[in-house]
Formats: structure tokens, sequence, C-alpha cells
């Protein structure tokens, strides 16, 4: 006769393995069940993950019917180990992992239960979106946003993306420019028609950003349009680097246009000296020669040498200047003898030209202390550069020309004229290289347009600054200051 199998009791079986303890004790969540899906017993961690689940009730009554059908396979086919994964909500889900305990009989099985948190649809969307670098977002039909990504977030001043929702770009923007965005959407609503990389420009707190901006219509299943789905790429930095280049082109430009201009100058500056240098040779070499026309040739000679000599050395200097290759030697002069000099020359040059011009000179500072420590040569040049200037352009009146001392340590010059003045718009240009006011005036004056270039690089050299004031008609001052240093003791 067979043997015959005893019922065992739940309460001996807890007993006698004493799990009800182990169970309780255990710092994760913990549950038994037997081979009916009776729950057997559960701690309080299992409880607070699965607080709706007793013990006495039947895990059966807390799965899908596909999960029941797998758990009840798994019960009755005895199999050692499994997984059971329980879905709470779309982000939370309960995986118990159940391990057969085979010291009695019916079977019973521990389970080992962990709360997972998994990623949502809406989140994996809002990650995704977040760690592209663009700005993403999705409007209503209101312009009022129902998506938004942290760099769009960002650019609007906000901490999150969730800050955007349900508002509109008027809550961020400045009217005009909130009004155009919508304009924008309203037309995109209307006709169906997306907007493909335009590019656009937001200006918020006197800061300028440029996007390429698409914007797309968003149809439901009926193909109605229920909203805006908008990218926009910030391109400030190559809209500022094309613009650069731009501007860079234009100079380039205007650069060899003014170098043509100069050479064509140039050429004319250099043959006119140099046609009545071998011209007056020519006749020196006749035969027969009258002393007074030979001393009158020679003169001529003499004068159309010099002017060569000075082109010459002006095409030097701002060569030098140029590749800061001018060199500045400090010496110790009179500046009151060396502004007497220039006022005698200058003087017997009005003279001989027959200009009705008066040349007087101010003197800011006694002999005593115009002993002054700087490039002689260099000074004299500026001045005598500046004056020369003042006479082509001044046909009548005076032209008056001096110095001041300012804050102790700073020698202010002038030049001034009553000559043709300058328009307002060509003070600064000036100064530039191979510049005059106009072509027109390089040929009704001629010169080369170097000789205020070649101040300003001077006058930098010598630690100072350059301007000009002027009127039309009225004439022009043009002010330099250099650095005021006393005669050094030996």
């Amino acid at each position: 006769m067979p043997p015959q199998t005893k019922q065992i009791d739940k309460t001996d079986l807890l007993n006698n393995f004493q799990i009800e303890n182990i169970i309780e004790a255990a710092s994760t969540a913990q549950v038994l069940i037997n081979t009916s899906g009776e729950i057997l017993c559960h701690n309080n961690e299992f409880d607070c993950i699965f607080p709706e689940i007793h013990t006495s009730d039947n895990l059966y009554n807390f799965l899908k019917s596909t999960e029941n059908k797998r758990v009840k396979h798994l019960l009755s086919a005895n199999v050692p180990n499994f997984n059971l994964n329980i879905q709470i909500q779309e982000e939370k889900k309960i995986i118990i992992y159940f391990k057969q305990i085979k010291s009695a009989e019916p079977s019973i099985y521990l389970g080992s239960a962990k709360l997972e948190r998994t990623i949502s649809k809406s989140e994996l969307v809002q990650n995704l979106i977040d760690q592209i670098p663009d700005n993403i977002f999705i409007k209503d039909l209101d312009s009022k946003f129902l998506l938004a990504n942290n760099w769009i977030a960002r650019i609007m001043g906000q901490n999150s993306p969730k800050d955007l929702i349900g508002k509109s770009d008027a809550d961020f923007y400045p009217e005009k420019l909130a009004q155009k965005f919508r304009k924008d959407e309203i037309s995109i609503i209307q006709s169906g028609e997306p907007l493909l990389n335009y590019k656009e420009k937001v200006v918020v707190d006197d800061e300028v950003r440029w996007y390429s901006t698409t914007k797309l219509p968003l149809f439901d299943s009926n193909g109605h349009i229920t909203g805006i789905m908008g990218i926009g790429r910030d391109i400030t930095t190559s809209v500022r680097e094309q613009k650069a280049l731009q501007k860079a082109k234009k100079e380039a430009e205007k650069a060899d246009m003014l170098k043509s201009t100069f050479l064509a100058n140039l050429s004319h500056e250099i043959r006119t000296p140099l046609n009545g240098i071998l011209g007056f040779s020519q006749f020196l070499r006749q035969k027969q020669r009258d002393p007074e026309k030979q001393q009158k040739y020679l003169d001529i000679i003499m004068a159309n040498g010099k002017n060569l000599l000075l082109l010459i050395n002006d095409i030097i200097d701002i060569s030098m200047i140029d590749s800061n290759q001018i060199a500045i030697k400090k010496n110790t002069f009179s500046l009151n003898k060396m502004l007497d000099q220039l006022k005698a020359t200058f003087s017997q040059q009005i003279s001989n030209k027959g200009l009705d011009i008066k040349i007087e000179i101010f003197k800011g500072l006694p002999d005593s202390d115009a002993e002054i420590y700087t490039d002689e040569v260099r000074l004299n040049q500026i001045i005598s550069n500046l004056v020369t200037n003042a006479i082509k352009f001044t046909h009548e009146g005076k032209i008056d020309f001096g110095y001041s001392l300012e804050k102790e340590d700073t020698l202010h010059f002038y030049v001034r004229d009553t000559g043709i003045g300058i328009p307002e718009e060509y003070k600064a240009q000036i100064f530039e290289r191979f510049r005059q006011v106009d072509e027109s005036m390089t040929r009704t004056y001629g010169g080369t347009g170097l000789g205020l270039s070649i101040c300003t690089g001077l006058v930098k050299k010598l630690g100072g600054n350059i301007w000009v004031n002027s009127k039309i008609n009225k004439g022009s001052v043009f002010h330099f200051t250099v650095p005021y240093e006393k005669k050094t003791e030996n």
C-alpha cells in the first residue's frame, strides 16, 4: 500500500522553515507564493510597492490574462526561477525575481520585488529634442507652446521648457517681434504651406542674433491643421563672418581703386619734374647759350629735382611707416627757433608764388622753456607738410601756425588757414593714404595724397594724436599733439 501524503498546513510550513521571520527581516521587498499563486506572506517593503495586495490574496488576480497564463505554466512546470514584470503605470513597473524553495511539498516560491521607473514616450521625445542643438518647438493654432526643448528655453530666458508651455512669444519677446512671428504662423495655418530655411533677425536687450528657421504645419488624421512645428538654428556666427567677408571685399576693392588712382597720380607727379629736368637739360646742351637763360634753366632743373626728391622721400616714408621701420631719433633743440625758420622759408615760398597770404606763428613757451627733447626732423616734417597743405588750398587770407602747452606734459600744435575747407563727410578719410577730398582735387591741386597719411604715422610714432576742424569756404585747422619733454641735463 503506497504511503499516504499529508497536506502540509501553511502555519506548520511557516513555523518549520521560519520563513516569515526571514522575510520580515529582509531590507528588500519580499513575497512568498505557492504553486497555486496564493500569497502566503510578504513584508512591509512589498506592501509599500503593492499596497493593494494582502496575504491570502491570489497573485493571479493582479495580473493580465497573458501574464496569468505564463505564470501558471511556469509554476506547474516547477521552473526553478523566473522573472515577473508587472506594469503599474506608463512610467512604472514592478519586477519580481522568483526562486523555487523545494524543502517542502508542495513547492513554494520566494519572490524579491523591485520597483523600476521606465521612460515614457513623452519623456523619450523630450530627452531626444533636448539633445539636438537647435531650437525645436510645437505650437497650437493660437501660437501657444505645446512642446519646446532646452535650447529655445534658454534663448527666451527661461530655466526649463516647461516655463514656455501654454505661453506665446508675446510673453517673452518685444511686441513688434512677437507680432512678426505670429504673422508668419498665421500665414502657414491659412495656406498650409511651410516656411523653409528663412533667415530671421532677433533683437533682445540690444543683442542681435540671426536664425535659419523652418516652420511646418501639423495635420491630424483627417488632414486638418492642428498646429505648427518649428526648427531654428543659430547662424549668428556665420552671418557675422559673411558680413565681415563682404566688408573686407569692399575694403579690398576700395583699396585697389585708391591704389590705381594713386599710381596714376604718381606717374603724373613723377613725369612732371622729370620732363622739366630733361627738357631744360636739353636746352643747356645747345652750343649757343645765353648766361641769363642758362641760370634760369638751372634754377628750373634744381626746383624740379627737389620736387622729385620730395616725392621719392614721401614714398619711402610711407613704406617705412607701413612696415613699422620708421626710426625716431630724439635730440634736444629749440622749438621756437625751428618755428622761426619755418616761417621764413614759407614766407619766401608764398612771396615767390605771388599769393596774397599772410603767415604768422604763435609760440607757447618762452625760449628758456622751449628747449625740448624729441625728434626734430620728424616734427619739422609734420609741421612742414601741414603748412604746405595749407598753402596749396589757400588763395588769400592768412595762415598761422604754432603751439601751446597743455597739462604740463603735452605740446598742442596747430596749423590754421583760410582756404577752401573740408566737407564733414571727408574729415576722416583725408588722413588715409592716397586720399584727397575727391579726384577733382588731385587734378586741380596736384599731389599724391600721401602727406596727411605720413603726418598721421609720424604723430603716432611720437606718441600723439592728430585731427582737423574745418568749414567749407571758411578754412581748416589741423591739430596734433606730442609729449612735452624738457631738455635733459648732461
